[in-house]
């Protein structure tokens, strides 16, 4: 089993409406809803060891929640696959997914979340860590150099709400 400890995990703040980042990561791009999308694509990323993903105010036209997708040919596709991504249970034990979910509801409100990528450049498995509510843990065992994301909800349109992606090399 992994010690999250070790994984160099971040907490962030809140200040009135702002995120307190980290030191070293910088704004890689910013989205806000005007229209309904199914998906919203982030290129070019391969630069950055570390991402940060920031789901605002995030509103879905049906009961669903955000989630994640990465692609190492820069969304020409995204893995999606049982076992492109492994949820890591308290115990250790590891579970086959699809994708990474930001939470284990699913709502028709307003969330927010935040996704944490280690090693996301790299070419050795990477980890995505959620830590809004609980600690939870993803790890992409793929040894290919990630260098895009697709944020998504699991059905239906983002019909509300910003996402943002920040990195550090």
């Amino acid at each position: 089993m992994l010690g999250l400890g070790k994984l160099g995990i971040m907490h962030f703040q809140r200040r009135g409406s702002s995120l307190v980042l980290p030191e070293g990561f910088v704004l890689v791009e910013a989205w806000t809803h005007s229209t309904n999308v199914a998906e919203k694509d982030f290129l070019n990323l391969g630069a950055y060891q570390e991402l940060l993903v920031h789901f605002h105010n995030i509103l879905t036209t049906t009961v669903s929640r955000p989630a994640i997708r990465v692609s190492s040919n820069n969304g020409s596709s995204f893995l999606a696959a049982s076992g492109d991504y492994q949820e890591v249970g308290a115990n250790g034990s590891e579970t086959a997914e699809t994708l990474i979910d930001t939470e284990t509801a699913t709502v028709t409100t307003v969330r927010s979340a935040i996704v944490h990528f280690l090693n996301f450049n790299m070419t050795i498995p990477k980890f995505a860590v959620n830590d809004i509510t609980t600690l939870n843990l993803k790890v992409i065992p793929s040894a290919s150099a990630m260098n895009a994301i697709r944020c998504s909800p699991f059905t239906g349109l983002i019909s509300g709400g910003s996402i943002n992606v920040f990195g550090r090399q």
